[in-house]
């Protein structure tokens, strides 16, 4: 098999009898591209990120004063570390 899980693992996940999300559920869920709210969230490279936001802006004009809120607050959240200066001439 693809994912190189145990025949019986892959029995309980198709009926449900697993109480954790294990590593094994985890490959078998990826191998067959499946969702679910207990599975980690794989992180997005920027490239990809940054073609999700293009789309958005094209799809939803509206949507740009939403990302200009969105990073107003970002950027003045407290947990953020202020930005340096750069030095006057």
């Amino acid at each position: 098999m693809k994912a190189n899980v145990h025949h019986s693992q892959v029995t309980r996940c198709e009926h449900g009898g697993f109480k954790t999300v294990s590593p094994n559920v985890q490959k078998l869920c990826n191998i067959l591209n499946v969702k679910h709210a207990k599975l980690p969230k794989a992180r997005i490279d920027e490239e990809t990120l940054r073609a999700r936001f293009d789309a958005l802006l094209v799809e939803i004009p509206a949507s740009a004063a939403v990302f200009e809120r969105l990073f107003d607050v970002l950027e003045t959240a407290p947990h953020r570390e202020p930005r340096r200066r750069k030095a006057q001439a």
